[in-house]
């Protein structure tokens, strides 16, 4: 197991990408990008909300909303894998059966299946504006 990522690595290592990728977005669409984070302890974290202050970004930052729909794309990925793997016949049971159907979903995780979920992001969006930040059917 790696180091255990802390507030102070997190700062360090992942906001600088995080800055980058946000100034590349916002140059792209010509607009202000906004940033959510999930409400992990390293994101949450007093030196945390500092760093992205001292970087401009703090005002872009969405607060997390306990029950927000979750919009990662990674979260389609795993629903797609557990979709595939319960409509296996007959559908591992035990942990090493189960470990290897995980493994052979995830390598058969091709373009088209990203690029549908890719794709789904702007209604994903648009029904959650609808609802006003509630449930939908994603």
């Amino acid at each position: 197991m790696g180091p255990r990522i802390t507030a102070k690595r997190y700062c360090d290592h992942i906001v600088p990408h995080l800055e980058n990728f946000w100034l590349e977005a916002s140059r792209q669409t010509e607009d202000y990008v906004y940033i959510l984070q999930d409400g992990s302890s390293v994101h949450t974290a007093k030196y945390t909300s500092q760093v992205p202050r001292q970087k401009g970004l703090y005002n872009y930052l969405f607060p997390w909303v306990l029950k927000l729909p979750d919009l990662n794309l990674i979260e389609g990925v795993w629903r797609l894998i557990k979709t595939r793997i319960n409509a296996r016949h007959p559908r591992p049971q035990k942990n090493d059966t189960m470990r290897s159907a995980i493994q052979e979903e995830w390598e058969a995780i091709d373009s088209q299946d990203l690029d549908d979920l890719l794709t789904s992001m702007s209604a994903r969006v648009q029904a959650l504006l609808a609802a006003q930040g509630g449930q939908t059917r994603f």
